[in-house]
């Protein structure tokens, strides 16, 4: 019988090998649970705004596994690729505006990047020794510093080639069409004039600043 410590490993392996599966399945229930509201158009396009142009500045820098790659978003955190995800499924959940299309994403995200850094760092570790190690010890797992410590830049710079061969354009598709589905759905609801509460994704109640105080959204249909 699997020891407990298989299983983790068994577990992880699963996470980081499925993990692109697991959030196209998590974008779908996003879409089929969402009740997009145009209140919430303007932050939730900022979120992608930011989160898009770093994932392309991300995948165009990095050459996996050549060089440890201390260049452009990189020297700022050391998983810029995964702050961007992170940042264009945070204005997906809230353009759905369905508190459980929020928890689904971020157990699922939050499970997988979590198990994809863990084996990624430990890859790299062993791949670069000492020097990833100093490069941990300077620079932050995930949120950004904005006073980068890195005393060398390595890399070879941003190149489209490599951003373009990283599956950027149908990534910006899917990204794009989930989006049109989104305000396709938005304008149905609307010409059907259902009541949408504006809850940023966040709890099952009201945030509609002239509600007369938080009312379940379930109730507003």
């Amino acid at each position: 019988m699997p020891e407990r410590g298989d299983w983790c490993v068994q577990a992880t392996a699963f996470l980081v090998r499925h993990r692109s599966r697991l959030h196209g399945l998590a974008y779908i229930l996003l879409l089929a649970l969402a009740r997009p509201n145009d209140r919430q158009d303007a932050l939730a396009f900022l979120l992608l705004l930011l989160g898009f142009p770093l994932r392309v500045w991300a995948v165009g820098s990095i050459s996996k596994d050549r060089v440890l790659c201390t260049w452009g978003p990189y020297r700022y955190t050391r998983n810029p690729l995964y702050l961007a995800n992170l940042l264009i499924g945070a204005g997906l959940v809230v353009n759905a505006n369905h508190w459980l299309a929020t928890a689904t994403c971020a157990i699922l995200l939050g499970v997988t990047y979590c198990a994809t850094i863990g084996t990624e760092e430990r890859q790299l570790r062993e791949l670069f020794g000492e020097a990833y190690i100093e490069y941990c010890r300077v620079t932050p797992r995930l949120v950004p510093c904005f006073r980068p410590r890195v005393t060398r830049c390595a890399g070879t710079g941003f190149e489209w080639r490599r951003a373009l061969t990283a599956g950027l354009v149908p990534q910006t598709v899917a990204l794009v069409l989930l989006m049109v589905c989104m305000e396709s759905k938005e304008e149905y609801l609307e010409s059907r004039h259902v009541a949408i509460p504006m809850t940023l994704g966040i709890a099952p109640v009201d945030l509609t600043p002239d509600a007369d105080g938080p009312e379940f959204a379930g109730l507003r249909r």
